[in-house]
């Protein structure tokens, strides 16, 4: 109906892409709708989750313990992990236990991304908070890798005062064995690194939400391509 005008205001406005919702025009789009008088957008096409796996990689005392819980709704993946650990020898040597979460990521078709170029997108700040122990880790990192990758894509966690923090906005490049590669999957991944003294026991929970849409794909040659957890 694109082009058939309708009055609005005393002035002629093409029936589509708009509405009327509390006496002002909003303009709808392929990929938004009218919710309470705002726009919201649907997501029409992202890169979705097909598992996830989660592992304890630690030092060889094998004194920490701990499986998350991981649940997933409309507001994006949410991650609670309780932590413990046990005593091992006197000496006060910090030991450590890496918690990891895989993603396997289906990109919903066959996307190309160019080496050496921005391949990932982090939208919106991501907080772990840590409850029980104050900061005595490593924080950890965030990654997206798959087949064709000389090194995984990389974001730091970094420790403020009130939790471990990603910086955004910012783009991570893909560093590719080929100028050019396509990929169907990705595994996009997260680790928390608890740092102990072996002589003390220590038990410790971490809470990391990650929302729809906080991250997203940047194929060559195609929109942004979103993330979604739900």
């Amino acid at each position: 109906m694109s082009g058939v005008p309708v009055i609005v205001g005393g002035a002629a406005k093409d029936a589509v892409p708009s509405v009327i919702i509390g006496g002002a025009e909003k303009k709808i789009y392929d990929a938004y709708v009218i919710i309470s008088g705002a726009a919201k957008r649907v997501f029409t096409a992202g890169a979705t989750v097909t598992s996830i796996s989660s592992k304890l990689i630690q030092d060889s005392y094998s004194v920490f313990s701990g499986t998350p819980t991981i649940t997933r709704d409309s507001n994006g993946l949410h991650y609670t992990l309780n932590w413990s650990k046990g005593e091992y020898g006197s000496s006060g040597a910090l030991i450590y236990g890496n918690y990891e979460t895989d993603i396997t990521l289906d990109l919903g078709g066959a996307y190309s991304f160019i080496n050496n170029s921005p391949g990932w997108n982090i939208k919106k700040q991501l907080t772990a908070t840590w409850i029980g122990r104050q900061f005595n880790h490593d924080g950890g990192g965030l990654y997206i890798y798959g087949n064709g990758f000389t090194s995984n894509a990389t974001v730091q966690l970094v420790t403020q005062s009130n939790g471990t923090m990603i910086q955004y906005p910012q783009t991570v490049n893909f560093q590719l064995t080929s100028q050019t590669i396509t990929f169907n999957t990705l595994t996009f991944s997260f680790v928390f690194t608890i740092k102990e003294s072996n002589n003390s026991s220590a038990t410790g929970t971490i809470k990391f939400d990650i929302p729809n849409d906080a991250m997203s794909l940047l194929p060559s040659g195609a929109d942004e391509l979103p993330i979604l957890f739900n």
